[in-house]
């Protein structure tokens, strides 16, 4: 109720989830309690708030900790169900900030798989290899 409060407060005007990683939509390997209670506690926020709520997927399945067939069926059943709006690629900017912020991660956290990712694809050039890297878990 004082998150809800203290939300309500600060008149904002959307409310956004992220994930690195997308298990929040797949159901996969690392989605625990804790994750889970996140989801309840943002779905409550913007409902009590009448806020609306944008749950933002950063490097869907580069974790490793769910397949891309996973991840392809819940976007489809997200499109079907009219909750999938897009998507983006990461930018440089946002690379940096993750950088930053996670820089006392270690290498094999989301974000830091992310980044690496980022440098990897985009130092390539033009028609080397493609934009998938493959991360063995």
């Amino acid at each position: 109720e004082e998150l809800i409060k203290e939300i309500a407060d600060m008149n904002f005007t959307i409310i956004i989830g992220v994930d690195g990683g997308g298990d929040s939509i797949t159901k996969g390997l690392d989605l625990d309690e804790r994750d889970k209670e996140m989801l309840r506690v943002l779905h409550r926020v913007a409902t009590q708030t009448e806020k609306p709520l944008y749950h933002i997927i950063l490097g869907p399945c580069c974790d490793g900790e769910s397949t891309e067939e996973e991840m392809n069926q819940a976007v489809e059943g997200l499109q079907k169900d009219g909750k999938y709006k897009g998507h983006f690629r990461l930018s440089k900017e946002m690379i940096k900030t993750m950088e930053e912020t996670s820089k006392d991660l270690g290498s094999s956290r989301t974000p830091n798989i992310m980044k690496n990712a980022y440098y990897l694809v985009s130092g390539a050039k033009k028609g080397e290899g493609d934009e998938k890297m493959v991360v063995e878990r």
